[in-house]
């Protein structure tokens, strides 16, 4: 009998083990499910031999089922096990410690301090257990004087809006602008606004708002509406209050998944499953309401709305897509429903176009499509040659399964329209409008995943243009399409080309396949010698910038051979903004280089060192002027402020000065344009500002020209050529 039952032992033991294991890298469900046999398998034991008998295995098993439950938000649940624990161990200071975490999670706190004080009571030193029951008596003391300042504000907000209180809009956003730093300084009153049916007042108080507006589906500024918006958000940022009050069902059918729209525009607040069991439980706000209202909001509200968005998505894993194996860490996402839901409120902002909330919307789309496990925190490295067999391969499992998610969310944003969009705005007017698009399609691209082909479907009108010619398949003998390939019943749009060179740039830095796929379409090239030939600061810049990374490919320098045989490269390498140059300059030293065409008589050394050097001279002589004018506003540093502060190469007088005056020429030239506004809207940008990319490429450019013997000698010597 003695053998029997140290082996039984050693089987249930086993099942806890297992379950211990699994808590540890946080899959409480399936560590809950070990527990769980592990009691059946007691169970079973004590029915079949009557003399078996293992509290303290029993009430083991039970404490740390309880644990899992307390994790999984499941605190009835919890504090059953606690209790079956304690019945047959009273002295269990997990059990008891963990029964009044429970209690805590039910907000039933004078239980919960009776736990706290039988657990003093049984270990007086237990220091969680003191902390808990500080803080249990400071809630008890807020609730028994039933005057908290979350309760003080609220009152004041009911009462102003059922007019027993009259006050002004600009006292209304006080009193929430009082209740959004406590709500996001403390948890504590961010869950006290919850339990005194906060959540239903700020509901109540923005759909009031939202109605007055309805109308005409905007809504302008309103402080009273603002302030709500952030009492929710800042409250987001506890996870605990997240938990309890978001619902990812739809009551109301808001959002029309075939047609890709919402019905309504309003927050709903939809019934808990469980409040038939549990009638005080209280009704949670629908997630896809919350993205309903995207839509009607002005550009000063939609950063707070964001925020408790992507608070949500990072607190609450709610549908696990699947579990491989026991012991396999789950993956969380939202479900198909809310996603979509979410990506078409997000498309209409992009629409929108606005400068202000254009990045916050970008990054919102980037957190929801990347490969992260609750969307924003990186995934840790971890040391390969720490860990054993079994964790690596559950690590690589759990990588796998994350990209898989990206990939579904990717599809949706896709199937949404996000990435047509994407496109488009590309070529907006707005520098930060262009620079998120192109940042937000590129991790577009890179979480697509392998199905290239879909891809391209979708890729392929954005780049056919306004040309009237087929897309057929391009044979090997002719991977270069010229000028004369366009039909000259042809009908060119410049935004169109525009958009398309954009997509290109996007397309080689993101996929670089996709990028020469892209280019060796019918157009790609002629187009990038119409951009060159307008003249146009945006249109030189975009072509500059596809010329200069397809250069670095082997393929993409044999594509652009046309636009060096024609003296095209020429022009950039003399256009008045130094960014052009510098790209100009590193696609000449790059090409040089593959073809080893760089000699010490080459003419097109100088050129280049020239280059580089006058675009770190201007960047160097805008450092020096930003600091004079930081010192003395008033005084106007002139270009000899930083003449002297590098050294010329040889003939670069004349050619800076004529780039002076091509400069102040081309400047003239933009104002007289702008004042005609010619038919043809070309972007022209007045400012020249050195940006860090092409300081980079200059001095990338210097240091590959560098390995030249005779190169070093003119750096460091000066003229002799």
């Amino acid at each position: 009998m003695d053998n029997t039952s140290s082996t039984d032992d050693g089987a249930i033991a086993a099942w806890k083990d297992a379950g211990n294991r699994c808590f540890q890298v946080a899959d409480y469900e399936e560590a809950c499910r070990l527990y769980s046999n592990g009691l059946a398998a007691y169970n079973e034991m004590t029915r079949s031999v009557a003399a078996y008998q293992n509290s303290e295995l029993k009430a083991n098993l039970l404490s740390n089922r309880a644990a899992c439950r307390l994790k999984l938000m499941d605190f009835k649940g919890g504090a059953q096990d606690c209790t079956d624990a304690l019945a047959v161990s009273p002295s269990s200071t997990k059990a008891l410690y963990r029964r009044a975490l429970c209690h805590e999670g039910l907000q039933e706190y004078q239980r919960s301090v009776q736990d706290c004080t039988m657990l003093m009571q049984v270990d007086p030193s237990n220091v969680q257990g003191q902390q808990l029951l500080r803080r249990l008596k400071e809630v008890v003391s807020r609730e028994q004087s039933d005057m908290t300042e979350v309760k003080r504000a609220l009152d004041l907000v009911v009462r102003s809006r059922t007019g027993k209180t009259v006050l002004k809009d600009v006292e209304i956003s006080s009193v929430m602008s009082s209740m959004i730093g406590l709500c996001f300084d403390d948890k504590s009153h961010a869950l006290d606004l919850y339990r005194r049916d906060g959540l239903d007042v700020m509901v109540e108080v923005i759909n009031d708002e939202l109605a007055k507006g309805h109308a005409e589906r905007s809504v302008h500024y309103s402080s009273v509406l603002l302030n709500s918006i952030r009492v929710l958000s800042s409250s987001s940022t506890h996870k605990e209050f997240v938990l309890r009050t978001i619902s990812f069902e739809d009551p109301q059918c808001l959002y029309n998944k075939k047609r890709n729209c919402f019905e309504h525009c309003h927050l709903c607040l939809s019934p808990e499953k469980q409040q038939q069991q549990q009638p005080s439980a209280k009704s949670k706000l629908s997630f896809v309401s919350i993205c309903s209202i995207l839509f009607c909001l002005s550009d000063d509200m939609i950063a707070p709305l964001l925020v408790l968005v992507m608070n949500i998505l990072k607190h609450t894993p709610m549908v696990v897509v699947v579990v491989v194996e026991a012991g396999d860490p789950p993956v969380y996402s939202i479900n198909e429903h809310c996603g979509r839901a979410l990506l078409c409120g997000l498309d209409h902002l992009l629409g929108r176009r606005s400068p202000d909330t254009y990045a916050v919307v970008a990054d919102t789309i980037s957190a929801f499509i990347s490969d992260s496990g609750d969307y924003f925190q990186a995934e840790m490295e971890v040391d390969s040659r720490l860990e054993s067999m079994e964790e690596r391969r559950r690590r690589i499992k759990h990588m796998e399964l994350l990209k898989n998610r990206s990939k579904q969310h990717t599809s949706w944003a896709v199937e949404c329209g996000i990435l047509d969009r994407l496109v488009v705005n590309m070529d907006s007017c707005d520098r930060v409008v262009r620079h998120n698009s192109s940042s937000c399609l590129g991790k577009l691209i890179n979480y697509h995943g392998d199905n290239v082909e879909r891809l391209k479907s979708r890729l392929l009108p954005h780049l056919k243009g306004h040309v009237s010619l087929e897309f057929d398949a391009i044979s090997e003998e002719k991977q270069v399409v010229e000028l004369d390939d366009l039909s000259q019943e042809s009908t060119i749009s410049i935004e169109q080309v525009r958009i398309r060179a954009a997509l290109e740039a996007t397309l080689l830095i993101s996929n670089p396949d996709l990028g020469l796929w892209a280019l060796e379409l019918p157009g790609g090239i002629s187009q990038l010698h119409a951009l060159i030939s307008t003249g146009d600061y945006r249109c030189q810049e975009l072509a500059a910038e596809v010329i200069c990374l397809a250069s670095s490919m082997e393929a993409g320098g044999k594509l652009i051979k046309s636009i060096i045989s024609n003296g095209a490269l020429t022009v950039l390498l003399h256009a008045p903004h130094p960014g052009i140059r510098a790209a100009a300059a590193s696609t000449l030293t790059k090409l040089s280089i593959k073809a080893k065409a760089i000699t010490e008589d080459s003419a097109e050394v100088a050129q280049i060192l020239n280059t580089a050097l006058g675009v770190l001279k201007e960047a160097n002589r805008e450092r020096s002027n930003a600091q004079v004018t930081a010192t003395d506003p008033k005084k106007i540093p002139g270009p000899e402020s930083s003449q002297q502060q590098l050294v010329s190469f040889s003939a670069l007088d004349e050619v800076s000065q004529r780039r002076t005056q091509a400069r102040k020429q081309h400047e003239s030239e933009l104002v007289e344009q702008q004042k005609k506004k010619p038919p043809l809207q070309l972007q022209h940008s007045m400012s020249n500002a050195v940006s860090m990319t092409s300081v980079e490429r200059s001095i990338e450019t210097l240091a590959a020209m560098v390995g030249k013997t005779y190169i070093k000698e003119e750096i460091v010597h000066g003229s002799y050529r």
